[in-house]
């Protein structure tokens, strides 16, 4: 199969889904879904251990871009990848946990 079709096939499987997400109707929740687990506030944060919890996906989520965007040196360390394509994947996934600790925090808020 060309590569053409395969993106050609991902962009369609995604356009689909959108569209499917786009027409369904919102799923409905309970008001008591947001009562969180740490009710009090501390340091003037409130809910403060369900915000600074996320501390962690934002210190990963750094760290691995900080790794992906080192430039390895000769003799020091092979390449972390065969192949420079490979970096990108990572790329998204540490840029997602990172980007993800800051919504979450600003939701728990």
């Amino acid at each position: 199969m060309k590569r053409s079709t395969r993106v050609a096939i991902i962009f369609a499987v995604v356009g689909l889904a959108v569209i499917v997400t786009l027409l369904l109707s919102p799923i409905p929740q309970p008001v008591e879904y947001h009562d969180f687990a740490d009710q009090r506030e501390i340091f003037g944060i409130p809910h403060f251990f369900n915000v600074v919890s996320n501390l962690a996906l934002v210190l990963v989520g750094a760290w691995g871009l900080m790794q992906l965007m080192e430039t390895p040196t000769p003799g020091k360390r092979p390449p972390r990848f065969l192949d420079e394509r490979e970096r990108w994947p990572w790329f998204v996934v540490f840029q997602a946990t990172f980007l993800t600790g800051f919504g979450s925090a600003y939701y728990h808020w």
